[in-house]
């Protein structure tokens, strides 16, 4: 897959005309751009979303990165079996911070992790794991903390899902 970057810029510049951000600014969020695309590989090589990304950083100087993630359900060979639910750091988490320490190299984000707590509300689920409503509700609030500090050295935020999306 080939990225017209070329037509990228000429976009990036045309938004940026109305605004405090120079072609110079355009610059750099496009070789931020090029290098996202060498993190993320051939799927993030879609025109629409780097420009939609492109804007974001034009707009703010630190966006925001929405990092929702699964509670810590059981797994083995890095994959969920929901033989139990436990309250450290979940597989998706530990995968998604893997990938974000690599990317706030080089794109200045804020990070904002939310566990997936509605999933406390799926009677199938608490049965399957084994644990009521009541002690998965717990398990998330170690999760919360046990996620919190293993990111506080970044300075990332990690919150319950329900406190953006409410259900």
């Amino acid at each position: 897959v080939s990225v017209d970057w070329a037509r990228i810029r000429k976009s990036l510049i045309k938004e940026t005309q109305n605004s405090q951000r120079s072609e110079k600014d355009v610059e750099d969020v496009c070789s931020i751009l090029e290098t996202l695309c060498k993190v993320c590989g051939d799927f993030s090589k879609g025109r629409r979303a780097l420009q939609k990304i492109g804007r974001s950083l034009l707009a703010s100087n630190q966006p925001t990165i929405i990092v929702p993630v699964c509670p810590d359900y059981s797994h083995e060979n890095g994959k969920y079996t929901f033989k139990s639910l436990n309250g450290g750091v979940s597989l998706l988490a530990q995968k998604h911070m893997l990938f974000l320490e690599k990317l706030v190299e080089f794109f200045p984000a804020e990070v904002v992790i939310l566990l997936a707590d509605h999933e406390a509300d799926d009677i199938e689920l608490c049965r399957t794991v084994g644990v009521t409503k009541g002690v998965f509700l717990e398990r998330l609030h170690s999760s919360v903390e046990s996620t919190r500090d293993a990111v506080e050295k970044f300075g990332w935020k990690v919150n319950l899902m329900t406190s953006v999306i409410k259900d």
